[in-house]
């Protein structure tokens, strides 16, 4: 008898652990890299995946890299943003079971906050 129980209580942790080991959220929904005008990798970009059911955040990698994962199927929009850089949103992605999406994504600089960055300034004329 005991060596019954202790078979049954074995195969039960061996299911457990078995069911544990799988990560359902090994797969990404979205991938892809961020570059600047230049072309050259953006670190530290913010990228929103928003959607009906919530939001996710993220940050590019030192090599602009991101992978968002773990997002319920639906449409997303996505936007991509950085200090000093104009925001870009790209609207109507859709996540589906087994589907993924690259993204390469361009920031171009702000040069309407570069031109207003320094109004604070005072300017004194002497005469």
């Amino acid at each position: 008898m005991k060596t019954l129980l202790l078979s049954c209580l074995f195969a039960s942790l061996s299911a457990i652990s078995f069911a544990s080991e799988k990560n359902p959220c090994s797969d990404y929904a979205f991938s892809g890299i961020v570059i600047d005008g230049s072309g050259k990798p953006m670190a530290d970009v913010i990228i929103v995946a928003k959607s009906s059911v919530g939001q996710q955040k993220v940050v590019t990698d030192e090599q602009g890299q991101f992978k968002i994962s773990c997002l319920p199927e639906g449409t997303y929009t996505l936007r991509f943003e950085k200090n000093n850089y104009k925001p870009v949103e790209k609207k109507n992605m859709v996540v589906a079971k087994n589907n993924s999406s690259k993204l390469n994504v361009q920031l171009l600089p702000d040069e309407a906050k570069d031109e207003n960055s320094h109004s604070w300034l005072l300017k004194i004329d002497f005469m």
